[in-house]
């Protein structure tokens, strides 16, 4: 019993020793990069690892991190149970009216008081009452540190159970949306959102646009990409570990980008709003800024859209609320 659990140790936790952090998997029949050492690495545009966006550093966008997605859904309390039930926390709950919104967060147990706001959230409201569900396909899929599942199996083994492979329905949230196992270094364990890209138009690799526009405007890292896949992370990460990795896949021209209506938009936390639309009214197309900096929500926010229409939102501070008793 004991060699099984130090077998299962070894076959977990090397990938976090050669260091692997938050690297999706590729289909079968490809290289995988999520099980290469990284100073082996050969990707087509950047090597595995850190590639510094023009504006990190010490520049506008340097303190940057990802603070939440939101998404519209029917029903509020089944998703939230649903992120409750794979190890996450309720940060905040409001109701009033037909109006209900919840962050969700994973963290890792490592946060301190300030840290944690740099855990990332899911920030789930309710869609309006008649409004058709369209679920899209804009969201690949959900990832959640394996190292958390390991945890968890350990407890039920200590506790006499035995661990229990989730079928595919079992892997999928109320909205249908894939939230997936995945090999991860130690950090955030909500380690990933995969996005797909747009279709290309008038020959535009729209994957290398969206790298583009995170790295060199947002100053974000590139860790991980090949010719369909491109893996960024805020640097900052808290003192926890890895922050939450953003990973866009290449869109399948068969099947055109569905938004749908539910994934709604990402919020990235800035020091300074104002500073950084003074930075990028230079360095981006007037329709992508459909939002000018304005006071909400007890904060200063402005709204981009990206290469493949996702909104974007900068915001000064972190709008979480504390959940409700």
């Amino acid at each position: 019993e004991m060699r099984s659990i130090t077998t299962i140790l070894c076959t977990v936790l090397a990938p976090v020793a050669f260091g692997f952090l938050h690297v999706p998997m590729m289909p079968m029949g490809r290289t995988s990069l999520a099980f290469i050492p990284r100073d082996i690495v050969r990707c087509p545009k950047t090597t595995l690892g850190a590639t510094e966006g023009k504006e990190g550093g010490n520049g506008v966008m340097s303190s940057n991190w990802l603070s939440h997605a939101m998404l519209r859904v029917p029903d509020v309390n089944a998703t939230v149970d649903c992120w409750l039930n794979r190890g996450a926390t309720l940060s905040s709950y409001r109701k009033a009216g037909q109006s209900e919104t919840a962050f969700v967060t994973m963290g890792n147990g490592q946060e301190g008081e300030d840290a944690f706001r740099r855990c990332f959230s899911l920030e789930v409201t309710k869609l309006p009452a008649g409004e058709e569900v369209r679920p899209g396909n804009a969201i690949s899929y959900f990832g959640i540190s394996m190292l958390l599942e390991f945890r968890n199996n350990l407890i039920g083994a200590a506790a006499g159970a035995k661990p229990q492979k989730r079928s595919r329905e079992e892997s999928l949230d109320p909205n249908s949306f894939e939230i997936r196992s995945v090999a991860s270094g130690p950090g955030d364990h909500f380690c990933r959102l995969c996005l797909r890209t747009a279709n290309a138009e008038n020959g535009l690799d729209v994957l290398q646009e969206t790298e583009d526009f995170y790295t060199t405007l947002l100053g974000m890292k590139t860790f991980a990409n090949d010719d369909d896949m491109v893996c960024i992370r805020c640097p900052q990460g808290g003192n926890y570990g890895a922050a939450i990795t953003l990973v866009f896949v290449r869109g399948d021209d068969e099947e055109p980008l569905d938004h749908g209506n539910i994934f709604d938009h990402i919020v990235v936390s800035t020091k300074s709003v104002d500073s950084a639309a003074e930075l990028l009214r230079g360095k981006v197309q007037e329709s992508a800024i459909f939002m000018e900096p304005q006071d909400m929500f007890g904060t200063k926010i402005m709204g981009l859209k990206d290469p493949n229409g996702y909104s974007v939102y900068l915001a000064e501070m972190d709008s979480r609320q504390t959940a409700n008793p």
